[in-house]
C-alpha cells in the first residue's frame, strides 16, 4: 500500500539519481569507457570486446523482459536495492577478470541488473512522490547516468596507465555499495506492486495492446532508437578519440565530463519541463539535436566535432529515459506503464547488441567509426521527424 506521506521529491531524486549512476553510469558505460585499456591488457581485438558488450546488452534485453514480473513477485524496494548490490558484485568481478572471455560474465550480470533497476526506479518514483513532481524526479534519476559518465571520465583520467583500469572497477564497486545504503535510508515505506496500482487513462494490457496506443509506440520506438544511437556511439567513443584522433587521456576524459555535465543539466531541466509541456515534442527535438551533431561529426571528423557530437548525444541519451517513462506513467496504469518501459528497454538493448558487434567488427577492419556514425545520424533525424508527426497528429500528452 502506498504510504500516506509521500517521499520528499528532493530525497527521491538524489537517491534514484545515485542509483542510476551505479546501474547505468557504471553498469553500462564503464566497460566502454575503458575499452582501449581492456583491449591492451587482453590483446583480444575490438570484435571480441564488442561481442562481450553485445552479450551484456542481450542480457539487458532479458532483464527487460523479466522486469515487470520481478516487480510483481518481490517487494519493489528490495528489487531496487538488490540490483545495486548485483552491480557492485559484477564490477568487482570485472576488476579481476583474466581474459576477454571471462570479463563477458560480469558484463552480462551488469546488463541483467540494469533494466530491472531502471524499471524499479520508474515505478518507485511514480508511486512514492506526488504526481506533480514525477517528471522532475524521473529527470533527476536520468541525470544519474550523466553523473556516472562524469565519474567515468575522472576514472579514465586517473587510471590511464596500462592495467590500471582494474583499480577503476574496484572503486566503482565500492561506490555501488555505498549507494545501496543511501537508497535504504530514503525509501523506508512499503511501495505497492504494479498490479496493485490501477486508475489511469489506459488499462493494463498485453504487449500488443500497449503498442496499439500512440503513447506505447512513442515509448518503445523512442527507447529502442535512442539506445542503438547513443550506446553505439559511446561504446567506441574512447577508442575513436585515442585511435583515430590521437587524443590524450585528459582529452578523452573531457568528452565524458562534457557528456555527463550536459546530461545532468538536460535531464533535470527537460524533466521539469516535461511536467508542463509535451514530452513527445521534447523527445523529437532531442533526436533532431543528436542527428545534427552526428551529421557534423561525419562531415568534419575532428576532435572538436567529436566533442560537439558528444554534447548532442548527451541531450538525447540522458533525459530520454525519464521522458519516455513520464509518457508511460501519464498515459497508462502502473502495470501497463511498466510493460511499455520494459519493451522499450528490450528494444534498445537488442538493437544495441547487434550494432555493437557490427561496429566492433567494422572498427577492426576499417579503423574508423565515421560511416557507422553517419548511419546513426540519419536514424536519429528520421526518428525525430516521425515523433514530430505523432505530436502534430494527436493531442499528444
Amino acid at each position: 500500500m502506498r504510504p500516506a506521506q509521500p517521499t520528499s521529491a528532493t530525497s527521491a531524486t538524489l537517491a534514484l539519481g545515485l542509483g542510476t549512476l551505479v546501474s547505468h553510469g557504471f553498469g553500462l558505460a564503464l566497460v566502454p569507457a575503458f575499452l582501449p585499456g581492456i583491449e591492451d591488457t587482453f590483446q583480444s581485438g575490438f570484435t571480441a570486446l564488442g561481442g562481450a558488450v553485445g552479450l551484456g546488452l542481450l542480457t539487458y534485453a532479458t532483464g527487460g523482459f523479466l522486469a515487470s514480473r520481478v516487480l510483481d513477485w518481490l517487494p519493489n524496494r528490495t528489487v531496487l536495492n538488490t540490483t545495486f548490490v548485483l552491480t557492485a558484485i559484477a564490477l568487482l568481478g570485472a576488476a579481476v577478470a583474466p581474459s576477454a572471455t571471462i570479463i563477458a560474465l560480469p558484463v552480462m550480470l551488469l546488463g541483467l541488473a540494469a533494466p530491472i533497476s531502471w524499471a524499479a526506479t520508474t515505478h518507485v518514483a511514480a508511486r512514492s512522490v506526488d504526481a506533480g513532481r514525477r517528471g522532475l524526479v524521473m529527470g533527476g534519476a536520468s541525470a544519474g547516468v550523466g553523473l556516472g559518465v562524469i565519474v567515468n571520465g575522472g576514472l579514465v583520467r586517473l587510471y590511464s596507465d596500462p592495467g590500471a583500469w582494474r583499480s577503476a572497477f574496484l572503486v566503482a564497486g565500492v561506490i555501488s555499495l555505498l549507494v545501496t545504503v543511501s537508497s535504504l535510508l530514503v525509501f523506508r515505506h512499503t511501495i505497492e506492486r504494479p498490479s496493485e496500482a490501477g486508475n489511469s487513462a489506459v488499462p493494463s494490457g498485453s504487449y500488443r495492446e500497449v503498442l496499439s496506443h500512440w503513447a506505447g509506440r512513442v515509448v518503445v520506438v523512442g527507447s529502442a532508437i535512442a539506445g542503438v544511437t547513443s550506446y553505439t556511439f559511446t561504446t567506441f567513443l574512447t577508442a575513436t578519440a585515442f585511435d583515430t584522433m590521437g587524443a590524450s587521456a585528459t582529452a578523452a576524459g573531457a568528452l565524458f565530463w562534457l557528456m555527463g555535465s550536459i546530461g545532468i543539466v538536460a535531464s533535470i531541466s527537460l524533466g521539469r519541463l516535461g511536467d508542463r509541456r509535451s514530452p513527445t515534442l521534447l523527445v523529437a527535438a532531442m533526436f533532431l539535436v543528436a542527428g545534427i551533431g552526428f551529421g557534423i561529426l561525419t562531415s568534419v571528423w575532428s576532435y572538436p566535432a567529436l566533442a560537439l557530437a558528444s554534447l548532442s548525444i548527451a541531450i538525447l541519451n540522458y533525459p530520454i529515459w525519464g521522458m519516455v517513462a513520464t509518457v508511460a506513467t501519464n498515459r497508462f496504469d502502473a502495470s501497463a506503464a511498466l510493460t511499455a518501459v520494459s519493451m522499450g528497454l528490450v528494444g534498445a538493448s537488442s538493437l544495441s547488441a547487434i550494432a555493437s558487434l557490427l561496429a566492433g567488427s567494422w572498427f577492426d577492419r576499417v579503423g574508423s567509426m565515421r560511416i557507422p556514425i553517419g548511419i546513426l545520424a540519419v536514424l536519429a533525424i528520421v526518428t525525430g521527424g516521425w515523433l514530430l508527426r505523432v505530436h502534430g497528429s494527436r493531442v499528444a500528452d
